[in-house]
C-alpha cells in the first residue's frame, strides 16, 4: 500500500519527469532538492500511518516506486535517541526534516575500494538538519550515520535514484574496519483506524 495524497502525488510526479529528462545526479539532486522543500512545508503529505515509529529500530515506509525503479520516495520515522548505522546508498538521493530534526555525520573512504569487506574511513564532519531543511546524497560521498539525539520522534523523507528497499548497500564499522553488504525493505504500516 502506497499513499496518495495532494502533495505527494504533485512531487511523484515532478521527479518522475526530472529523472526521464536529466540524467546528470547532480543536477537532479539541484532540481528536486526545492521540489521537496515545499513539501516539508505541508504536514498533511503524509498520511499518519507513514509516520508511526518503532520503539526498536528506525522505520521506513514506502511512499512512491516507479514503476521501473528510477526512483523512490520513503518516510524515514526515528524514535527518540535512535540512530542508523553508518551506512552507504549506492545511488543519489535527497533527504529532507519533515518534523523535528536529525543529525548527520558523513565519512570519506581512505582506503582504495580493493580489499573485499574492508573500508578505512575518516569522519569529515556532523551537522543538524532540522525541520524544513534539506541534504544531498551523491556518489561516491554518500557515506553517513544518521541520529536523532532528541527526545522527540523525528521524520523525514527521502528519496533516491533507485528503489532503495531492494537496493543491496553497505554498513561499516569504523573500529573494525569490517563492511557487509544489507538489503534495507521497508516497514509494513498499519491501517489507518476507521471512522
Amino acid at each position: 500500500m502506497t499513499p496518495t495524497t495532494p502533495a505527494l502525488d504533485t512531487f511523484v510526479s515532478s521527479v518522475g519527469t526530472i529523472v526521464r529528462h536529466e540524467h546528470d545526479p547532480v543536477m537532479i539532486v539541484k532540481q528536486i532538492e526545492p521540489l521537496l522543500g515545499d513539501v516539508l512545508r505541508d504536514a498533511s503529505a503524509i498520511p499518519p500511518q507513514f509516520k508511526r515509529p518503532d520503539p526498536n529500530r528506525y522505520s521506513q515506509y514506502l511512499l512512491h516506486r516507479a514503476r521501473d525503479e528510477a526512483f523512490s520516495v520513503v518516510s524515514v520515522v526515528w524514535s527518540p535517541n535512535q540512530s542508523a548505522p553508518i551506512h552507504d546508498h549506492g545511488t543519489w538521493g535527497v533527504v529532507g526534516v519533515l518534523e523535528n530534526e536529525e543529525t548527520e555525520t558523513r565519512y570519506r573512504r581512505l582506503d582504495d575500494g580493493s580489499v573485499a569487506e574492508y573500508a578505512k574511513l575518516e569522519a569529515v564532519g556532523t551537522f543538524v538538519l532540522r525541520e524544513g531543511q534539506t541534504s544531498v546524497i551523491l556518489p561516491p560521498h554518500e557515506i553517513h550515520r544518521v541520529e536523532n539525539r532528541s527526545d522527540r520522534v523525528s521524520i523525514s523523507i527521502h528519496v533516491y535514484g533507485a528503489d532503495i528497499g531492494s537496493l543491496t548497500r553497505h554498513v561499516y564499522d569504523p573500529d573494525t574496519r569490517h563492511v557487509r553488504s544489507f538489503v534495507s525493505g521497508y516497514n509494513v504500516p498499519e491501517e489507518a483506524p476507521g471512522p
